[in-house]
């Protein structure tokens, strides 16, 4: 499968614990937030690199990579008052919405005729949602502005009073029977210019209020990102999932307000942490991305699939082969001036098995002029590799030396037991790769091995 992405995400906010936004309680896992107006999506990962460097030039000799971050981007169209409340990291504690218990006076202003006696009138037909007009002479008075021709305000004033409509507390409603008179000093001397009226409108209903603080800052939130990703062969969309189960919204933003240009677009840009998703409690990550794809190349029931198998057992095989020389008896050769002991000849030492392969691995330290093991010099390799073979008793096995001389040991007749071969093998770092025989006793059957010590590390 190869595909192709061209498409944004419509992503959701889950809460993480159980999260109060106004006046409704979210549970954990409960969606708090959909977006799916936005205009781009971006996954953006990062890694430090460091260095070690040194010799002529200073060259780069080694790097180290750490302190992964992943940053989850969306760029949204739209905004709602609780992605507002996100976007600019007030808290969702910090959302409030109107009602009878949490009143909202909103700033209104009115451009109004001044007509005879300094007064300007506030019908329903004009006042239309802002008919609750809110006054207290401490909080909320009631200002003028003069506009000349232009519409410029030139003279200001204050309203000196207020009738037509019988207030409630402090709110004067205006209806259809009832229109506001508002008087204001020295608006008498501009009868039929206009004159804009500045107060506050309360609001018990559709309004929400947002306060931004210096304690309060965006929560973090467990984050499904859906979109679609294009298959190259079928050329048809597949769904994608963007499972992010820890983000911290960051609280920095900015709002672009212009008249010209493209409209402002609202930027949400979240830090990834590592945790667990909700289906997978075994290890902790950035991000999981799920491809739902229906091309399956793989049976349906592989039970019922003929399989060619043209590999069959081999004639003549290791029953095992072990690394190390822990379980040995004799871990020293009679004499050995070094005194090297078969076990610290490596660690880390393994073996693997594959039909007639054999991989070898493990660290091996450099011995020089290992006398005691051979004096011939390519035996004299500096790495040993000890290792124990079982199989049939009185299978040989057969090694050609560098020089050409075959090398020949036989299960059983070694003195270390049945069946068994303990062995040192001198490795050659610059020819890695080896082939032994395994033979039968009666020399009928012939099986060819490769011993593989690429994978060994030479100290």
């Amino acid at each position: 499968m190869r595909f192709g992405v061209r498409e944004i995400c419509n992503v959701v906010f889950k809460a993480r614990t159980e999260t109060k936004i106004g006046t409704t309680t979210f549970k954990k896992g409960q969606p708090v937030l959909y977006i799916d107006t936005a205009k781009t999506s971006t996954l953006e990962g990062a890694a430090t690199t460091v260095y070690a460097q040194g010799g002529q030039g200073n060259p780069r000799l080694i790097a180290w990579e750490g302190e992964r971050t992943l940053t989850f981007t969306v760029e949204d169209a739209l905004l709602s008052p609780t992605s507002f409340a996100i976007l600019t990291g007030a808290g969702l504690t910090n959302m409030a919405s109107a009602g009878s218990s949490n009143k909202i006076n909103v700033h209104t202003t009115f451009d109004l005729p001044i007509l005879d006696g300094g007064i300007v009138k506030i019908d329903l037909d004009t006042a239309g949602d802002n008919h609750d007009i809110f006054y207290d002479e401490d909080t909320a008075e009631i200002f003028g502005f003069i506009l000349d021709n232009s519409g410029a305000g030139v003279v200001p004033c204050q309203c000196t009073g207020i009738s037509g409509v019988t207030p409630n507390c402090n709110v004067y409603t205006i209806t259809a029977d009832n229109e506001l008179v508002l008087t204001f000093s020295g608006a008498d001397k501009y009868v039929g210019k206009t004159l804009r009226v500045d107060c506050y409108t309360q609001k018990t209903g559709g309004a929400t209020e947002i306060t931004i603080d210096a304690e309060k800052f965006a929560g973090n939130y467990y984050v499904e990102a859906d979109t679609l990703f294009r298959d190259e062969y079928s050329a048809q969309d597949m769904p994608a999932v963007i499972v992010i189960p820890n983000v911290k919204i960051q609280s920095n933003f900015t709002f672009n307000m212009s008249n010209t240009g493209d409209p402002s677009t609202f930027t949400f840009t979240m830090d990834a942490f590592p945790d667990y998703t909700k289906f997978d409690k075994t290890h902790k990550v950035f991000a999981a991305i799920q491809i739902v794809g229906d091309e399956n190349i793989h049976p349906d029931n592989p039970d019922e699939v003929e399989v060619d198998d043209n590999c069959g057992e081999l004639e003549l095989a290791f029953e095992s082969v072990v690394a190390g020389a822990n379980d040995w008896q004799t871990k020293e050769f009679p004499g050995d001036p070094k005194k090297i002991n078969f076990v610290t000849l490596g660690n880390n030492l393994k073996a693997t098995v594959d039909r007639a392969n054999v991989d070898f691995s493990g660290n091996l330290r450099r011995v020089d002029n290992w006398t005691a093991f051979s004096s011939l010099p390519e035996d004299l390799t500096g790495y040993y590799f000890p290792f124990s073979m079982t199989a049939p008793d009185g299978t040989k096995l057969v090694r050609t030396g560098l020089s050409g001389t075959e090398k020949t040991l036989v299960f059983g007749q070694t003195g270390d037991g049945a069946g068994k071969i303990n062995m040192v093998w001198a490795v050659d770092p610059d020819a890695p790769v080896v082939t032994v025989k395994l033979v039968s006793d009666d020399d009928a059957v012939t099986t060819e091995y490769s011993f593989d010590f690429s994978k060994v590390v030479f100290k």
